[in-house]
């Protein structure tokens, strides 16, 4: 097993949240070597190969007019985005569009989030640099997301629910 840093893992996987929204064939799930179905969790462990990475190896990575495809199809495909660092907020919103009723602000505030730590402050600025480059397609479909995110949280302001 490879061991990279964070910047050698970005560099590798690239804009690997896009690629998450591309298209996956029957031939991304299949075993590489036999061209035959064996479901997932049945494979050994060691050697499977994600159906992400199958469909890279074949297509290529994600780029820039796979980003824009995804982006124009962001709110037809979900009537909610959710932030992870404006938890709450994103409650409220998944409350509303699944029961028309806003969730109670001590629920929302009672669901314990997991802080994994994730700051860049202690990341050398040439790394980050490396990082950021290495990302930047999944850094625009983050900007594209918290856009709907925030014209989605403004349409629930203006039916007049102040709490958000």
């Amino acid at each position: 097993m490879r061991t990279l840093d964070v910047a050698q893992w970005a560099e590798e996987k690239g804009s690997f949240m896009l690629e998450h929204f591309l298209r996956l064939t029957s031939e991304d799930w299949h075993h590489a070597d036999t061209k035959i179905y064996i479901p997932w969790r049945q494979r050994n462990r060691e050697l499977r190969i994600n159906p992400l990475e199958t469909r890279r190896g074949r297509e290529g990575a994600a780029n820039a007019a796979d980003l824009q495809f995804i982006i124009e199809h962001l709110e037809e495909w979900f009537a909610v985005i959710g932030i992870t660092e404006r938890f709450e907020e994103s409650m409220a919103l998944f409350s509303f569009a699944l029961t028309g009723k806003l969730m109670p602000q001590r629920t929302a505030g009672s669901v314990h989030t997991h802080n994994q730590n994730t700051s860049t402050s202690s990341l050398d600025f040439s790394v980050l640099r490396r990082i950021n480059e290495a990302v930047k397609l999944d850094i625009e479909l983050y900007r594209a997301a918290l856009s709907l995110f925030e014209r989605q949280l403004d349409s629930l302001r203006l039916r007049d629910l102040s709490r958000i």
